[in-house]
């Protein structure tokens, strides 16, 4: 998020950026916090906790494109997402949303050095 911009203007604006598409935002889904601490990819660099929300949103207008952070976009249908999704916590939190049906998902998860769900609930 850029400073002084809500939660909602921050998801419109980098899915704009990062695909040519606006969107309107629907349905939070989950709410996600990964709390392992490791070092960047430059070596010094501490990553901290991150705190991440996935949200439904639907489409509104644009071409869909690439951009300096996506190599390849497309639109898939919801019965292959999950064939497109390698890394373990993504999968996770993909699943939540083909899932969803109105709970919104808390949870806790460590990527480092491996996956692990450490709690979930819904609130």
């Amino acid at each position: 998020m850029e400073n002084v911009e809500s939660i909602e203007e921050g998801v419109l604006r980098e899915i704009l950026e990062e695909s040519g598409v606006s969107v309107k935002v629907k349905e939070l889904v989950g709410i996600y916090s990964n709390v392992c601490s490791y070092t960047a990819r430059d070596g010094v660099t501490k990553v901290p906790t991150k705190i991440m929300m996935d949200f439904i949103c639907e489409y509104e207008g644009g071409e869909l494109r690439t951009s300096d952070e996506t190599s390849e976009v497309k639109w898939v249908p919801v019965a292959e997402v999950l064939d497109y999704i390698v890394p373990e916590n993504l999968r996770y939190r993909f699943e939540k949303v083909i899932e969803f049906k109105g709970k919104i998902t808390y949870s806790s998860y460590v990527t480092k050095p491996e996956y692990k769900l450490l709690s979930e609930r819904f609130v």
